[in-house]
């Protein structure tokens, strides 16, 4: 060395000088390195998980129990997290130096929390929604109106989802996360946030299948797991903070090259609750959001944390004036200006040094130090550009490639010769073949003709106009739309480029969408016509109350010999008929319990006809053949009076231009396993068999499929909303029957119905009895808002032998019962009245009177039934009109029962 300086610098001032030097930085390494060797002692620091121990935190034992933290000097204590517990005040209080948390990292640094984040492990976020696979939900707009668990403290991104779909969160019943997987899998709620790596394993594990909702599927794309510290460790450690974040990403990296190593350390030492096969399933997903293989474990692009800011300023979590400086660390080692007495008097001496040698330099070659100078500035500046231009373009090519990758977008690049250059990654698993078989071929080479075809001419037209188009296609039994858009190119051809996306399931969705507001609106039209049908019943029911009271008195008072008393008994016979119509209204417009009884079904044919033949025209002729014998069935004959209604109903509408023949035949059948067809749900067995055809248009080959859709109609607009067919095979379906059709244009349709068939018999008919109707002596009160109907059950009643009071006001009757409270024996009264209503006349009369005995007379109210009558203590419940007989017997046995 001496030589060297010697033939380097022959002046003997410089030799010595330069000796000087040398001798100087040596003595001052020495002192470095005996500065180490006194100095061995680790330093304590603490690092706060963000839960219980799992492989999810595996580059921080690997860290620890491979001695990288050791090797730079920090004895480092790993703290298992706790439920609800504030990671981020951990960390900031002092209570621990360094965290584990998400992207909330920023808004809490702008909500005055100094803290800074040093890594991102995670490249994408392990958040997701859950739900069970065999739910309705299948996308974010399928969450509306359902329950929700979720952890309201770290849910930005699924929040950011939902928005960006256009769900707001009021139409979510939203719940605070448990973390008990158990109250989705028993149906307590309908989905639960959750993360990628654990549930769904747990799911699995207990035999139930799960669909994953995750951010970014819909174009949300959050870092993960973020390694974090406080200002104030930073601004007093930050050797310290960039040698922990450098032994952090080490072990990360260790872990993930070494995991079954790992898994075992952590069921050993760190006993976790945690199975292997679990740690393998969180190892395999981890993987996918680290990217180790593509990405540097910790990197952070600046960028992407402005768009995950801008994001969080969109759903109100961040003001926009909010800042990232000093949010993200430089790893890049800062000037420390902490150096203690020799490491400055080191320099001072150094710089004097090197000014002597400067001066002494100018003086005996200054020409020769002014070029070696100015060169060596010029290759400075040269080199750092260079090198600066060099990290962007990798950074670049990183950033870029991980897209390609991972993007849920079907990204591409093509030539002027509309050949591929570069594709992202999701196109191996589109086309069914890797990526090095794609590139460099045309559209004829990978699509269908007909859609290469239409994809080449809209590549073409881009080239030549260089206009952005978007084009929908369908492929593979899915629609994707694609926009495509012109690179221009200096000196070079140009080229295109574009990006795909899969919109079936949107679709799908609005078409859902559609099919639930035709249900809202077919429910509401069915309510419509409940309220109306139950108020129109109410009226006429009094009506026909009094048409049936005055005429069967009327009949009494006509001797047997006049023309008359025939006159009054058909009167009496329309006025029954209209009764019971009114009754088959209110049974097929309001909403009532299903009650299975035995059913004789010939008799619900009979009845049905005499409902609809008045509606159907009379060109159309109805042909009734029922053999003897056919049995019963257990049904509810409400379901079996709808379920003939619809196919009668279908079948005049399909006749109601030309008329034609109506057919209903009812027969028994016997099935036997091997008698019948292969597709049939029936099990062996008698069975009730109903045909109902006609000679109608008939039905098209491609629409019998589908006949009993929800919704499916061939009627135009106004005739059928498509839910008649789909509702009647339910209904048998649920009777444990089964329903046909065939049909051919111009031909008529017919449908065979299955029902099984019972041997227990219907109820008796009551026989009618020629006894005198029971009478009484007791006082009775009348209230019917109602002059004629009040009057005409007054007569009624004396005629019995009963003293009476008949009043048409509720307020006044309870004014009157006030004052005579002791003198009545028995109430009568009618609901719908002005004022106050039977009901709330009933229960002040009880307030009064507790033991009064009350009947309540109604033409109908869907406001009271029986058992709410019974209820507020009213001992029956009639509905009008009431004939002499059934009112005799009511009021004797109230009477008596009291």
């Amino acid at each position: 060395m001496i030589n060297f300086i010697k033939n380097t610098f022959p002046n003997r001032f410089l030799f010595f000088l330069c000796l000087f030097l040398l001798i100087s930085f040596s003595y001052s390494s020495s002192l470095g390195a005996k500065s180490n060797a006194l100095s061995p002692q680790l330093d304590p620091v603490t690092l706060q998980l963000k839960w219980f121990h799992q492989f999810q935190f595996a580059g921080y034992y690997a860290a620890l129990e491979k001695g990288f933290y050791k090797e730079v000097g920090l004895d480092v204590t790993i703290k298992e997290g706790q439920s609800g517990m504030d990671f981020i005040e951990e960390v900031v209080s002092g209570r621990a130096h360094y965290g584990i948390e998400m992207p909330e990292l920023l808004i809490a640094r702008n909500m005055g929390k100094p803290v800074v984040v040093l890594a991102a492990i995670f490249q994408h976020s392990p958040q997701i929604i859950l739900v069970r696979a065999d739910s309705d939900i299948k996308s974010p707009h399928n969450l509306i109106g359902k329950k929700v668990m979720w952890r309201f403290d770290s849910a930005a991104e699924l929040q950011a989802m939902l928005i960006k779909e256009g769900v707001s969160l009021d139409q979510i019943n939203f719940w605070e996360l448990s973390w008990d997987i158990n109250d989705l899998i028993d149906g307590k709620v309908d989905a639960i946030h959750a993360y990628v790596t654990a549930q769904p394993f747990i799911l699995e594990q207990a035999g139930v299948e799960s669909t994953v909702i995750s951010p970014i599927n819909y174009g949300i794309d959050f870092y993960g797991d973020c390694l974090f510290t406080s200002e104030n460790e930073l601004g007093g450690h930050p050797e310290r903070v960039k040698v922990f974040r450098e032994a952090s990403l080490r072990g990360w990296d260790y872990a993930m090259k070494h995991p079954e190593e790992l898994m075992d350390l952590i069921k050993g030492k760190y006993h976790t609750k945690r199975t292997l096969e679990f740690m393998q399933h969180e190892f395999e997903h981890l993987n996918q959001l680290m990217l180790p293989k593509l990405v540097e474990i910790g990197h952070m692009n600046p960028g992407r944390w402005k768009h995950i800011g801008d994001t969080f300023v969109k759903l109100g979590m961040l003001s926009q004036d909010y800042s990232l400086d000093g949010f993200i660390y430089d790893p890049v080692p800062q000037p420390d200006n902490t150096k203690d007495i020799r490491i400055i008097w080191l320099l001072l001496s150094v710089i004097s040094l090197i000014t002597i040698s400067a001066i002494i330099l100018f003086v005996f070659n200054r020409k020769l130090k002014t070029k070696v100078l100015s060169r060596t500035k010029h290759l400075t500046a040269e080199i750092a550009e260079r090198k600066q231009a060099e990290d962007a373009l990798r950074e670049n090519q990183i950033i870029f490639q991980a897209f390609l990758e991972n993007s849920p977008v079907y990204i591409f690049f093509k030539d002027h010769e509309i050949r591929s250059l570069m594709l992202s990654k999701n196109y191996e698993q589109l086309l069914g073949m890797p990526l090095e078989s794609i590139l460099g071929r045309t559209m004829d080479d990978l699509f269908p003709s007909d859609l290469a075809k239409s994809m080449i001419e809209a590549d073409k037209q881009i080239l030549r106009k260089g206009k952005n188009i978007t084009v929908v296609e369908e492929f593979d039994g899915r629609t994707y739309e694609t926009t495509k858009f012109l690179i221009s190119l200096d000196n070079k051809p140009n080229m295109l480029a574009g990006f795909t996306l899969d919109i079936t399931d949107r679709k799908k969705a609005e078409e859902e969408k559609d099919i639930l507001q035709a249900q809202l609106l077919h429910t509401q039209k069915m309510e419509a016509i409940g309220t109306l049908s139950g108020g129109i019943a109410h009226d006429f029911n009094n009506i026909l109350a009094a048409i049936l009271g005055y005429a069967d008195m009327a009949k009494d008072d006509i001797p047997d010999w006049s023309p008359a008393k025939h006159q009054i008994e058909e009167v009496l016979k329309a006025g029954n008929r209209a009764k019971e119509l009114v009754k088959q209204i209110l049974a097929f417009s309001r909403k009532a319990e299903h009650k299975r009884v035995p059913v004789q079904f010939d008799s619900v044919i009979k009845e049905v006809l005499n409902f609809l033949r008045a509606s159907i025209p009379t060109t159309i002729d109805i042909k009734l053949n029922i053999a003897s014998s056919c049995g019963n069935t257990l049904a509810d004959p409400t379901q079996l009076h709808q379920v003939l209604m619809n196919l009668c109903t279908n079948a005049a509408q399909a006749m109601e231009e030309d008329g034609g023949v109506l057919s209903i035949n009812l027969s028994t059948v016997d099935i036997k396993n091997d008698a019948f067809d292969a597709k049939s749900t029936l099990k062996p067995g008698p069975y009730i068999l109903l045909v109902v055809s006609d000679t109608g248009v008939g039905i098209e080959k491609e629409h019998l499929a589908r006949i009993f859709d929800p919704y499916f109609t061939t009627k135009e607009f106004g005739k059928g909303s498509g839910m008649g067919l789909a509702v009647v095979h339910g209904i048998i379906n649920n009777h444990g029957g089964m329903i046909t059709v065939e049909s051919s244009l111009g031909q008529g349709t017919t449908f065979k119905t299955y029902f099984p068939k019972i041997e227990e018999e219907t109820e008796d008919l009551e026989v009618s009895e020629t006894s005198p109707y029971p009478g009484g002596n007791e006082k009775i009160l009348i209230v019917d808002d109602d002059v004629s109907l009040a009057t005409l059950t007054q007569k009624r009643l004396e005629m019995l032998g009963y003293k009476t009071t008949a009043m048409t006001s509720s307020t006044e009757a309870l004014e009157l019962f006030r004052a005579e409270s002791n003198d009545y024996n028995l109430v009568i009264t009618d609901q719908t009245m002005p004022t106050m209503t039977g009901e709330q006349l009933a229960k002040e009369l009880l307030n009064l009177r507790p033991d009064i005995p009350i009947i309540m007379c109604t033409g109908y109210s869907s406001k009271i039934d029986a058992d709410k009558a019974n209820s507020i203590g009213i001992r029956a419940f009639i509905i009008k009109p009431v004939d002499t007989k059934e009112l005799s017997r009511m009021v004797r046995k109230v009477l008596d029962s009291n």
